[in-house]
């Protein structure tokens, strides 16, 4: 089919008629799990630590 292109919801989000409300949704980052895993051992890490 097409292809959807940058502009296309932003356009939708714009209405011109009064009392209508407007919803943003927040940015979807997507991070690799291998950076998530070693952000989690890391963590995991330094409260044994602290634990010790």
């Amino acid at each position: 089919m097409f292809k959807r292109l940058p502009g296309d919801e932003a356009r939708n989000l714009v209405s011109t008629t009064p009392g209508t409300a407007v919803v943003f949704r927040p940015a979807v980052v997507k991070t690799p799990a291998i950076l998530t895993f070693i952000i989690y051992i890391w963590r995991f890490l330094s409260a044994l630590l602290r634990t010790t």
